[in-house]
């Protein structure tokens, strides 16, 4: 009887943890998709940056401030990026100088 009793209680207890760790990771995920929806984002708008790294078409595009033609382009399977990183890339990465565009490029094995 008392191991019936122990086995319940442990039962009861794995059931909670892991609904509690379910619902946590739904909010977190839940909170994250919110927060990286799409949006009216206009790259050419931002004028004070020097570097636009932009995704588009399996490619990572480095452009120059307020320039059509890339200055570079990386081959990178960008959908199969997190999609943090698709959306990121999606909407542009602004860089104001050639330390943070490495900093960036280093994100994306370049």
């Amino acid at each position: 009887m008392k191991n019936k009793k122990l086995l319940y209680s442990l039962l009861f207890s794995l059931i909670c943890i892991f609904t509690i760790t379910y619902t946590l990771i739904s909010i977190i995920c839940f909170n994250n998709r919110q927060k990286y929806k799409k949006t009216n984002f206009d790259p050419t708008k931002d004028k004070n940056h020097k570097y636009l790294v932009k995704g588009d078409s399996g490619k990572i595009n480095i452009f120059e401030n307020g320039e059509k033609t890339p200055i570079k382009t990386i081959e990178q399977e960008v959908e199969y990026l997190p999609e943090y990183d698709r959306q990121m890339l999606e909407n542009g990465i602004y860089a104001e100088n050639a330390e943070q565009l490495d900093k960036i490029l280093e994100d994306y094995g370049d």
